[in-house]
């Protein structure tokens, strides 16, 4: 059993396979651990670099909100 709600690697490759990148990765907030292909969406704009369009956003809050 890993730290508390320490997600395992499995859950990772389904995040993968079901959604899609913005940018070359996917975000993530409050990573523990860095992994390539995900970026923590708690540090600033220059560390995040990511511009997202209009839809895209529109598409990211239907996702949250589900």
């Amino acid at each position: 059993m890993g730290k508390r709600s320490e997600k395992p690697e499995a859950f990772y490759d389904i995040v993968r396979r079901a959604s899609y990148q913005t940018n070359g990765f996917f975000g993530e907030c409050f990573q523990r651990e860095a992994r390539p292909d995900f970026k923590n969406l708690y540090g600033t704009m220059q560390e995040i670099e990511i511009e997202l369009t209009s839809e895209e956003l529109r598409g990211l809050w239907r996702l949250m909100k589900d």
